[in-house]
């Protein structure tokens, strides 16, 4: 009725054989694009500069996810640890 099939050990290996497979080919090509998108800013670059006399500046390299989300923590949290939003507010208040 559900057409249930029992997985064996042997399958479960080769299953997971192939995955770890896959993975390491998405990680070479991941290497491989970058190093193709590098020549080809370096071939634009060539062309511009011998052109237009001008050349393009390769973009830094983003943030990891871990260092954009200190980076948002701090820009967020510009009162400091010490006080809240209302309780500076109460105090500039209260100082006027």
């Amino acid at each position: 009725m559900f057409n249930l099939r029992l997985t064996t050990k042997r399958e479960l290996a080769l299953l997971n054989a192939t995955i770890g497979g896959m993975r390491d080919e998405i990680s070479n090509l991941r290497v491989l694009v970058e190093h193709e998108r590098k020549r080809a800013e370096a071939a634009i670059n060539l062309l511009l500069m011998r052109t237009q006399k001008a050349v393009i500046d390769v973009e830094p390299s983003p943030l990891t996810l871990e260092q954009e989300n200190n980076v948002k923590e701090a820009a967020l949290n510009i009162f400091g640890d010490d006080y809240s939003e209302q309780e500076l507010m109460e105090k500039l208040q209260h100082d006027r």
